[in-house]
């Protein structure tokens, strides 16, 4: 079960949270609308860690943006892996990727 501001976040991508914490982007390769979500993210309980853990400068952050099937992927980071529902994968992989979001719905309804 989603709680209504996780679904508020896929469905907006943040917009109804504001904007993102101001905090510089921490790789070169990240673009910018891929931060500011994540930003906006960490202000939902669940992700409260979420900026700081992918500004950790973690290099499994580049290969889960640069996969090809990202949401068939185990996340980068092993506590979220674990801590994370698989709708809320939904959301971190919405911030990456959002192109990949309407198939791992698919997955999850299927």
């Amino acid at each position: 079960r989603c709680q209504q501001e996780e679904l508020r976040f896929l469905l907006t991508g943040g917009a109804a949270l504001g904007s993102g914490l101001g905090q510089t982007k921490p790789f070169d390769w990240m673009q910018d609308r891929t931060w500011t979500e994540v930003q906006q993210l960490s202000k939902l309980s669940a992700f409260d860690d979420i900026a700081k853990l992918v500004g950790a400068g973690k290099s499994g952050w580049r290969d889960y943006y640069d996969a090809a099937e990202p949401q068939e992927m185990e996340l980068p980071e092993e506590c979220l892996q674990e801590r994370l529902n698989q709708f809320q994968r939904l959301l971190l992989l919405r911030c990456f990727r959002p192109d990949k979001v309407l198939p791992a719905v698919q997955d999850l309804i299927v």
